[in-house]
């Protein structure tokens, strides 16, 4: 469950697989502008990250995961319940959807060559075993800024969001694993 603040009301926002800050949302907005132009979801996913990861800034937030805080600039975040993302994307490898946790990836203000290791394994499922990826497992994740933030769910974009709170609601979907 996603909750946050937009125009100074309270709302709830409910996703499967995944939840994105920063890098991860403008990839998801580029990609939807991009739509209507290219078919491949792999592949647009693909441009709309070249298109994206070389301009955007990190921003300062204050992350909070399973009452725990820290300020950070961040670069981009996925939480997320299943391993891939938009198109095919191994953010968070090894996360279960029926483990009632959250597997999360967090960089920070990354350099230009920890970018380019960065993209050499997004699809491989080691962009996790970079030393500049933080990893966390987590029930609940709070996010905070002094500005609005651009966030995706499941890849769809809510342009104004601020005061977010991403919690696990353990066995709300019943899932066939083989």
């Amino acid at each position: 469950k996603f909750t946050y603040e937009a125009d100074s009301q309270q709302i709830a926002h409910h996703f499967i697989n995944s939840i994105g800050f920063g890098l991860d949302a403008q990839v998801a907005d580029k990609t939807n502008h991009l739509k209507k132009y290219l078919g491949s979801f792999s592949l647009l996913y693909t441009i709309a990250l070249l298109l994206v990861i070389f301009r955007y800034k990190s921003h300062p937030i204050q992350l909070t995961i399973d009452g725990k805080s820290s300020s950070m600039k961040l670069f981009t975040m996925n939480i997320a319940n299943g391993p891939f993302t938009g198109g095919g994307i191994k953010q968070n490898p090894l996360a279960l959807p029926y483990d009632g946790l959250y597997d999360m990836m967090v960089i920070e203000n990354p350099t230009f060559f920890q970018l380019i290791k960065a993209l050499l394994h997004i699809f491989d499922g080691k962009l996790i075993k970079q030393p500049f990826i933080k990893n966390y497992r987590s029930k609940e994740v709070l996010v905070q800024s002094d500005e609005d933030m651009v966030v995706e769910t499941d890849g769809i974009v809510i342009p104004k969001a601020n005061n977010c709170k991403v919690t696990i609601l353990p066995s709300s979907i019943q899932m066939i694993v083989p």
